[in-house]
């Protein structure tokens, strides 16, 4: 028996929520925490878990946009910790926001926003119509791969209003210039997925998520996955590899 052996295994639970709830601090700034995510090729990215909770002075141009953009009702896809749905409701908004994390959905429930645990898969069963749909925080990833981006985007298509903008932001992959990032791009085209489709799960302690598909796309990517779909691509606002597209209902 070596030390490995000795180390807890990890449950598969929600461990994004989980790390959410933690890091949450209603009573003043939010606690430090990492947040990790582990690829299916070994390698691991830590960042800082206050982003979720990060003011909007701290926010990236590309969603400080989202938020002068964003009118009327608001459906708020992956809504994390409320991090936009909250500055939006308080612009005026009428924000309602789901999230695959159950934790995520009782924080934001927690701060005034009205949300519910589902998927875009479940959006038929919500009967709201929007104005805008919002997929922040590289949230375009959710989009998860060649197949199923189409789907999805015709799903949300389903539940706005005529004339409805969908707002999302990602980062050019190109931009991963790392030789594990290059060669991940080069076994991911050889294995004819997208080049920028990454493979991951999130770990909390001794919790990890399920392995999902994240997307990380390139502006001309992105509009061949939207040409076949009820949106079309109306502006990019680039802010160097991060990005926010800008789709309109056709």
């Amino acid at each position: 028996m070596n030390a490995q052996d000795l180390l807890p295994r990890p449950q598969v639970g929600d461990a994004f929520g989980m790390l959410l709830q933690e890091c949450w601090n209603p009573t003043g700034p939010p606690h430090a925490l990492d947040e990790t995510v582990e690829r299916d090729d070994g390698r691991t990215v830590v960042s800082d878990a206050r982003v979720y909770f990060a003011p909007y002075s701290d926010w990236t141009a590309p969603e400080q946009t989202i938020v002068h953009l964003a009118r009327g009702d608001v459906l708020d896809v992956g809504c994390g910790g409320g991090r936009l749905a909250v500055e939006m409701q308080q612009r005026g908004n009428r924000v309602y926001g789901i999230d695959s994390s159950p934790g995520a959905v009782r924080l934001c429930t927690s701060r005034g926003i009205d949300a519910a645990v589902a998927s875009v898969p479940d959006l038929p069963l919500l009967h709201k119509p929007f104005d805008t749909i919002v997929m922040a925080g590289n949230g375009l990833g959710l989009l998860q791969d060649r197949e199923t981006a189409p789907a999805i985007l015709t799903a949300l298509a389903r539940t706005a209003r005529e004339g409805a903008s969908l707002l999302g932001t990602t980062i050019d992959h190109t931009a991963f210039v790392d030789d594990h990032d290059v060669r991940y791009r080069e076994r991911n085209r050889e294995r004819g997925r997208l080049p920028g489709q990454w493979r991951i799960r999130i770990s909390h302690r001794t919790v990890v998520t399920d392995w999902f598909d994240y997307l990380f796309l390139a502006p001309e990517e992105l509009e061949d996955l939207v040409a076949p779909t009820p949106w079309s691509l109306s502006d990019v606002h680039l802010d160097g590899a991060h990005y926010l597209a800008h789709l309109r209902l056709k």
